[in-house]
């Protein structure tokens, strides 16, 4: 569907993109507007001059540091919705995510991003001014370790991505994530679009031709959040699961695409689960969390993203499962606020 754009009374047109180059170009020279200020984009194409990856080279290399103690990297894709998905896309986004299964394969990656790194300054200087001055290779290694995810960036909608998440939930479903984003008017003077907001990637989908609730098409379960996690990861979850049940036995366990919320009437709590940590969204204020809680990641979330988790909310990152007894009891405070 196009839109009508309008700024200082003039009406934006839509850019079509006729080369996938070019799109590729908006996207590097706008990473931090679509990837916001906390990114650190490396343009891979450009430092990469062989298939080293899975025999493939990805336009990009994301790193999300929004969260310094959470970073998240992805691998990314530039494409355009005009191209054919079965042809183009699947088998390219195919030969990443088997690529991210191999450990050797994993270590190569991590050796590809730190080469580009170097033969790059500019962005180098950019992610030691976001990291601080820990060791570089051992914040690839970490990070490429902790989050392996690839983004799809494109010009348009495309229902094929539902259509093979639903087919491939173990793969498609967990590690690709889409952005539609979109240019109005000039390449130098535009108004650039993203659906959805990058900092929202965690939890929204980004928009179909076939706008539809894909919890009711795929039945999520807890077993699909804690594949692939750790051992702590796993107690972390069940010592909460079993403790708020044991004190509200007709707690409501709902397992969502990216999230498993914890609802009685209304939702109060929102658990993701990382292969190393769990992330706890509480819906209650950041300053009525910290007088409670002491010696933990406690971390604010932008007003955009407080409103989208339904009001008054923070993070809390966990990762030993013997540093629960606090927590727990926020969880249950957040919980009689919402009766």
């Amino acid at each position: 569907m196009k839109t009508a754009v309008y700024f200082e009374e003039k009406r934006k047109r839509e850019t079509e993109f006729k080369i996938e180059e070019d799109f590729e170009t908006l996207v590097i020279d706008n990473s931090k507007v679509i990837f916001g200020k906390k990114s650190v984009y490396l343009d891979a194409k450009k430092l990469i001059k062989s298939k080293t990856l899975g025999g493939a080279v990805p336009d990009g290399f994301l790193f999300d540091l929004s969260d310094k103690e959470n970073p998240e990297f992805y691998i990314v894709e530039a494409e355009l919705a005009k191209h054919d998905f079965y042809r183009h896309i699947f088998p390219q986004v195919t030969k990443f995510l088997a690529f991210f299964r191999s450990e050797e394969s994993k270590t190569r990656l991590v050796d590809v991003v730190w080469t580009a790194f170097n033969e790059d300054t500019n962005v180098l200087a950019d992610l030691k001014t976001n990291i601080g001055q820990g060791e570089i290779y051992k914040f690839l290694k970490d990070t490429i370790d902790d989050s392996q995810n690839i983004l799809i960036v494109i010009d348009d909608e495309l229902k094929e991505f539902h259509e093979i998440q639903r087919t491939y939930t173990d793969t498609w479903d967990k590690k690709v994530k889409v952005i539609v984003v979109k240019n109005y008017g000039t390449k130098k003077k535009g108004v650039i679009t993203v659906m959805p907001p990058f900092e929202q990637i965690d939890f929204i989908d980004a928009p179909t031709m076939e706008e539809k609730d894909i919890g009711e098409q795929i039945k999520y379960t807890e077993e699909f959040h804690l594949e692939g996690t750790s051992q702590a990861v796993k107690d972390i979850y069940n010592k909460i699961k079993s403790e708020m049940l044991e004190s509200y036995p007709n707690l409501t366990i709902n397992p969502r695409k990216y999230y498993i919320s914890l609802k009685d009437n209304k939702n109060f709590a929102f658990i993701q689960i990382r292969k190393k940590k769990v992330r706890i969204v509480v819906i209650l204020a950041e300053n009525e969390v910290k007088k409670r809680i002491k010696n933990k990641k406690i971390k604010s979330l932008t007003r955009s993203v407080q409103d989208f988790w339904g009001g008054p909310s923070c993070d809390i990152i966990i990762e030993n499962p013997d540093e629960l007894s606090d927590v727990i009891d926020v969880i249950k405070e957040a919980k009689k606020k919402q009766d």
